[in-house]
């Protein structure tokens, strides 16, 4: 990963946590009033929980848009630029960034970093699914009840508003269940490949199925991310990189043990 790409994935950190600090604060302000009944409190929190959705709403779009697209289109330019030994993209992708570099520059290594990508989002997706399902599950569920206790004619906006961020939060959890499904789904398929062409001691650039099916599934991949527009988390990426890093190695070893 180079360093505009690291300051890139370093400002869509921020966002996400401006996002996240918003999405709590829109989940606080929907459980005071069930505690509080006092007027002053609820007019207060649904002013806050207004601004709040606001601001999530506001920051998940610009995320989603901008910021997100813009990773992931020098991500690519990295991709291609190390798998077939091609600078196109602005900056170089430190060497330790793709663990293939002992395969010659080729479709054979485009296909090892696509499944190594495949590799780390998979096991980045599972590990935030799991806090993302409790979180989410808890704030709907907040959520949900103060609706069902909304009284005056102030707290409709709070209402309607409550029900657009319910919707949103079930789309942002379910782009992620989608992303996490369709991901695994490549990774199974270009493993079962990668497998199949060793063990028949062919090479991926040796036949134009093994070809066409590579770059097939690149294209799933890319347009899945694209898609669900899904950031990966990259403070989770860097606390098990190295154990992630090992693993695949072992995985790699495995694949490539089987050529004849």
């Amino acid at each position: 990963m180079s360093n505009e790409l690291d300051n890139l994935y370093r400002w869509a950190g921020k966002e996400e946590k401006f996002s996240m600090v918003s999405f709590w604060i829109v989940g606080a302000a929907s459980l005071t009033p069930l505690a509080f009944k006092q007027a002053w409190v609820v007019d207060v929190c649904g002013v806050i929980f207004i601004l709040s959705s606001i601001a999530y709403s506001l920051s998940t779009a610009l995320s989603n848009y901008s910021t997100i697209p813009q990773c992931e289109e020098t991500r690519r330019k990295e991709f291609f630029s190390n798998s077939l030994n091609t600078p196109i993209a602005e900056t170089e992708a430190r060497e330790d960034y793709f663990n293939n570099s002992d395969i010659d520059p080729s479709l054979m290594r485009l296909a090892f970093n696509l499944y190594e990508s495949t590799f780390f989002t998979c096991r980045n997706l599972d590990r935030t699914k799991r806090s993302e399902r409790i979180k989410r599950g808890i704030v709907v569920t907040l959520a949900l009840s103060a609706v069902t206790l909304r009284e005056t004619n102030f707290e409709l906006a709070m209402y309607t508003l409550q029900v657009v961020f319910i919707g949103s939060v079930a789309t942002s959890h379910a782009s992620l269940e989608f992303t996490s499904a369709k991901v695994s789904e490549v990774k199974k398929q270009l493993r079962h490949l990668l497998v199949e062409c060793l063990a028949h001691g062919q090479d991926v650039d040796s036949s134009r199925h093994s070809k066409a099916v590579v770059l097939n599934l690149l294209c799933q991949y890319e347009a899945a991310l694209y898609r669900y527009a899904t950031l990966l988390d990259s403070k989770l990426f860097q606390k098990h990189r190295i154990k992630d890093t090992e693993d695949y190695a072992r995985d790699k070893k495995a694949i490539l043990g089987l050529q004849k």
